[in-house]
């Protein structure tokens, strides 16, 4: 049984390492920087769950893509990028930063979305945070 636990590990191990090795080369080879950005973001979100680091360079570089292309989508997909990996890294106020700025973006809906998506997952760490940011964003609204 182990054997095979460990098979599957390799397997998909491997399968990641490849498909981050291919966006890496997609985003050398890539001359624009809109297409640049996505790629980074996915490139980020590629990365096992506990790494931190690389992730969250790909994601802060596609953020100054998007910023400079002035696009809005590509701002709040990278935007909740940083968001997640901050969160992960048990950085909520600057999650929690970064998902209000993409909720300036979106409004009210996706921001709130996004947030309950937030407090389910860190449960009982995040849910004060996140009570705390529902509560501004609803009085400021008023």
């Amino acid at each position: 049984m182990q054997k095979y636990i460990l098979l599957l590990f390799s397997v998909f191990a491997f399968s990641q390492s490849t498909k981050i090795d291919s966006l890496t080369n997609l985003i050398d080879n890539v001359s624009y920087d809109k297409e640049k950005a996505i790629l980074l973001i996915k490139r980020s979100k590629s990365y096992q769950p506990i790494e931190i680091d690389l992730p969250l360079k790909d994601a802060e570089l596609a953020l100054q893509l998007a910023n400079k292309e002035n696009n809005d989508n590509l701002k709040v997909d990278a935007l909740l990028q940083v968001a997640g990996i901050n969160s992960r890294a048990n950085n909520f106020n600057k999650a929690l930063e970064f998902s209000k700025q993409a909720n300036e973006i979106t409004g009210f809906l996706s921001g709130w979305l996004y947030l309950k998506a937030f407090e389910i997952k860190f449960n009982k760490i995040l849910s004060k945070y996140a009570l705390l940011y529902l509560i501004s964003i609803c009085s400021s609204t008023l």
